[in-house]
C-alpha cells in the first residue's frame, strides 16, 4: 500500500518493517515501518502529499470525519489526487471508509477534473475527453455558449444539485447567477455541495438560489441575460410542455436560451426498447460466461395467434410440470400504456404445485377457489407500479453516474415496498 500511494507521485522508497518483537523473530513483523522517501519537489507539494497520505496510511487515528475534511481533501489533494491512479483507495482510508462522505468527496474529484481550466500541456485532449460523462461533456457545451454569448446575467432552470452552478462561479463574467428548481432538497444539496456558508462574501451577492417550478409564471424569473435548461424537458408531462414554453420564452424571455435534452442514439438506455431486445441483451451478456450467468428461458406470444398462445401454455405447462415455479407475463413494450394510465407491468403465472404449497393441497377445490377469486388486488397492482416506477428512477440514477448512494435510495424504496402488507390470500 505504501508503494501503491507515494511511487506513482515519483518518490523513491525505502521501508523497513520491524519485528513484533526483535527477542523473538519467529513471531512475524509488526506493523510498524520506518519508512525513506527520495523526492526533488517544493515544500508544499511534499506537505499536500503527507497531510493526504499518511492519514490515509493511518487508520487507527481516532478524530470526527464530517463535511469539512472532504473539502481539506480536495484542498491537499488539488492539482495530484485527481490523476492519482489509487484516488478512491486514498479516499476512503482518507474519510475513514465512510461510504457517503467517500462518494461525496469522489464525485467532487471529478467535477473538480472535469471543470479544470487549461490543464497540463503535455495530456492528451482525446484521453481527457473521453473521462468526461456525457453529461459532463453537455454541461461544458453549455458552459461555452453561455461564455460565448456575452451574458453577465445568468438563470439556471432546473439547477438540481447544482454543478453547472459551480462551473459558472468561476468565471467573473458572470455577476449574477441564479438557480431555481422545483425541489427544495436539491436546492439544499446545491448548497451544500458549492459551501454556500463558507463563500466569501461578494460569491454571495453573486449566487442565488430560488424554489419554483418551470410550468408557473414566475416574474423573478424575467430580465436575465441568458438560461441554461440542462436535461429538464425529458422529465416534463408532454401535456405541460406548452405551459414551460410560455415561462421560458413568453415571461423569462432572457436574450439567450441554452437548452440540452439527452440524444436516444448516444443514451441506449431501456424504456424506448421492447422486452425482446432486453432479453436478447441480456443473453449476449450471459454467453460471457455460461458458467457464471444463466440465461432465462423466454417466449414471444402473440395473442391473436391460436397456436403461438397454444405453444405457450404447453410450454408453461412443461415448466412447471418438471418442478418450474411458472413464468412472468410482460407486455411486448417496456413501458405499457392502456385507457386509464400505465398497465401492471407484469403478472406471475404460477404451476399448480407452486400454488398447493402456498395454498393448501386442495386450493383448486371449487369453494376455495371460489374464495381466492374475491382477492383484493388493489393495493397489490399499486405496489407493482410504484416499485417499477422506483426501479426505473434507480436504473436512469445509475445511467447518469450519480453516487451510488442515489441509486440505492430507490433500490431501498422498491424493498420497502416489498414488505408493505397485502391481501394474505395473494
Amino acid at each position: 500500500m505504501i508503494e501503491r500511494f507515494f511511487a506513482p507521485l515519483g518518490y523513491t522508497l525505502e521501508e523497513t518493517r520491524h519485528d513484533l518483537d526483535e527477542q523473538f523473530p519467529d513471531w512475524g513483523g509488526s506493523r510498524y515501518y520506518t519508512l525513506q522517501l527520495q523526492h526533488t519537489l517544493p515544500l508544499h507539494t511534499l506537505l499536500s502529499h503527507l497531510y493526504v497520505l499518511l492519514p490515509a496510511l493511518g487508520q487507527d487515528l481516532h478524530y470526527y470525519v464530517g463535511q469539512n475534511e472532504i473539502q481539506k481533501l480536495l484542498d491537499k489533494g488539488k492539482g495530484w489526487l485527481e490523476d492519482h491512479p489509487a484516488r478512491e483507495e486514498i479516499t476512503r482510508r482518507y474519510i475513514k471508509n465512510l461510504r457517503s462522505l467517500t462518494d461525496q468527496a469522489l464525485e467532487r474529484l471529478s467535477d473538480d477534473e472535469d471543470v479544470e481550466e487549461g490543464g497540463d500541456a503535455g495530456a492528451n485532449p482525446m484521453d481527457k475527453e473521453r473521462r468526461k460523462s456525457l453529461h459532463q461533456q453537455r454541461l461544458d457545451a453549455v458552459l461555452e455558449q453561455l461564455v460565448a454569448s456575452g451574458a453577465n446575467s445568468v438563470i439556471d432552470l432546473g439547477c438540481g444539485e447544482g454543478k453547472l452552478l459551480r462551473m459558472l462561479l468561476k468565471h467573473k463574467q458572470f455577476t449574477r447567477i441564479v438557480g431555481t428548481d422545483v425541489s427544495y432538497g436539491e436546492l439544499r444539496k446545491a448548497t451544500e455541495r458549492m459551501h454556500y456558508e463558507e463563500m466569501s462574501p461578494r460569491q454571495k451577492e453573486r449566487l442565488e438560489l430560488w424554489q419554483g417550478a418551470l410550468t408557473y409564471r414566475d416574474a423573478r424569473m424575467a430580465g436575465f441575460d441568458a438560461a441554461a435548461v440542462v436535461e429538464v424537458i425529458e422529465h416534463l408531462d408532454e401535456n405541460r410542455l406548452q405551459a414551460f414554453e410560455r415561462v421560458v420564452f413568453g415571461v423569462a424571455r432572457p436574450g439567450t436560451v441554452v437548452l440540452t435534452t439527452p440524444n436516444a442514439e448516444y443514451n441506449v438506455l431501456y424504456d424506448n426498447k421492447n422486452h425482446t431486445w432486453h432479453m436478447e441483451a441480456i443473453h449476449t451478456i450471459c454467453a460471457a460466461d455460461e458458467q457464471l450467468f444463466r440465461a432465462t428461458p423466454y417466449r414471444v406470444v402473440d395473442t391473436n395467434d391460436e397456436a403461438s398462445v397454444r405453444a405457450a401454455t404447453d410450454w408453461w405447462l412443461g415448466l412447471t410440470r418438471a418442478g418450474g415455479e411458472g413464468m412472468v407475463v410482460k407486455h411486448l413494450d417496456f413501458i405499457a400504456e392502456g385507457a386509464k394510465g400505465l398497465l401492471q407491468p407484469a403478472v406471475k403465472c404460477r404451476g399448480s404445485e407452486y400454488l398447493r404449497i402456498i395454498y393448501g393441497p386442495d386450493y383448486d377445490a371449487p369453494h376455495h377457489l371460489r374464495r381466492l377469486k374475491k382477492r383484493g388486488l388493489g393495493k397489490k397492482r399499486s405496489l407493482a407500479l410504484r416499485e417499477f416506477a422506483l426501479g426505473v428512477e434507480a436504473l436512469e440514477r445509475f445511467v447518469r453516474r450519480e453516487p451510488l448512494r442515489r441509486v440505492h435510495e430507490s433500490v431501498f424504496g422498491v424493498l420497502a415496498l416489498e414488505s408493505e402488507g397485502v391481501d394474505p390470500r395473494l
